[in-house]
């Protein structure tokens, strides 16, 4: 039993790795492609994103074991069997217990110390990416979104991209009024400044357009510069609390007032990483009794989509909960703890039920 737990532990860990690598990968491969990373530095990105991802990984993976191992040996009669050699529900569950205080106490280190250094050194890669050129990586005749907040349209681009013919630019920052350009010529440029290389587009003989809701606005150019990336200092990305270790929140919470933003985001890092990591626990009840009450002919058909919807319910109410928390509608500690306690209870009450059995 010990073995399959442990088994299957390391093979959930695999699926949902790979599940938030693959994720994760549409949300930076903008960024890749911008920077021109080598393979070496694409494989440092998905070692890092590994770290930052894996105190979250383990509790899904624990909650995958326990539910396989347990729905085999409840569809085999195996627990029957083994209840029969006088071997109590305390006792099965035993094994399940000390691998979830295993997991739990792995998570918390994970999450406090080994998380925030592999987002520390993926933002410092990143930083040293931005070192580079910053690429223009766009086709004639498409539309393009490779910058933020920024939809690019060629008609005609030079071999090596620096040239553009009758260029249309849509820029849309939030918090501000759309604008679409329309300009004869543009010329793409990168210079080096503090954190890294930044992008733009010089534009010749063009129109800018603006509209609200009650006029349309145009104004004619000779030359115009539009920035397309502008990398983010590393100084603005220590002081975010999640890159912070335990030590980092800590003193951040006491220099910090009370009623300050600073304080507030901190504390909340602090309670979800411990909630995060508690998770394990909380797991291997409700993992255990539902694997347990079910029927024998449900048991390995329903145990993975069990699981799924487990996790999703999980990770929807502690989202939902941490934006209670960040828009002050409810205490820290309330909104932080609050889907532990109600997986806690159901956790409770299904190991209850399968005793009885």
């Amino acid at each position: 039993m010990i073995i399959d737990l442990i088994t299957n532990l390391f093979f959930g860990m695999i699926i949902f790795l790979f599940l938030i690598i693959m994720i994760q990968s549409f949300s930076l491969s903008d960024d890749i492609i911008n920077f021109g990373a080598d393979f070496f530095s694409i494989c440092k990105i998905i070692l890092y994103i590994s770290l930052s991802f894996l105190p979250v990984i383990i509790p899904m993976s624990l909650l995958f074991s326990l539910l396989m191992t347990y729905s085999r040996l409840n569809m085999e009669s195996e627990l029957v069997a083994l209840k029969s050699l006088g071997l109590s529900t305390k006792n099965l569950f035993l094994p399940a217990l000390v691998l979830s205080l295993g997991c739990s106490y792995i998570s918390a280190q994970l999450s406090f110390y080994i998380a925030p250094w592999g987002q520390k050194k993926m933002a410092r890669l990143f930083s040293e990416l931005a070192q580079s050129k910053v690429k223009l990586n766009i086709k004639e005749g498409v539309f393009t979104t490779q910058f933020k907040d920024v939809v690019i349209y060629a008609d005609k681009i030079s071999k090596d991209k620096s040239e553009i013919d009758r260029l249309f630019i849509y820029n849309e920052v939030k918090g501000t009024e759309p604008i679409a350009i329309v300009a004869q010529k543009g010329y793409f440029k990168s210079q080096k400044k503090e954190g890294g290389a930044f992008g733009f587009v010089k534009l010749n003989d063009g129109h800018i357009h603006k509209t609200n809701e009650n006029s349309h606005t145009k104004v004619s150019f000779n030359e115009n510069i539009i920035n397309l990336y502008d990398p983010q200092k590393l100084g603005s990305i220590k002081k975010n609390p999640m890159i912070m270790s335990l030590s980092e929140i800590k003193m951040t919470m006491k220099e910090a007032a009370i009623d300050s933003k600073n304080y507030l985001k901190a504390n909340i890092e602090l309670n979800k990483r411990w909630a995060l990591s508690l998770a394990s626990l909380l797991f291997s009840f409700i993992g255990f009794g539902i694997a347990t009450i079910t029927q024998k002919r449900q048991s390995k058909s329903n145990g993975f989509v069990a699981c799924v919807a487990l996790i999703v319910v999980y990770w929807l109410l502690f989202v939902s909960s941490e934006n209670l928390a960040k828009s002050g509608k409810l205490p820290v500690i309330v909104s932080l703890w609050g889907a532990n306690f109600l997986y806690l209870v159901t956790g409770i009450y299904l190991f209850r039920k399968s005793s009885k059995i």
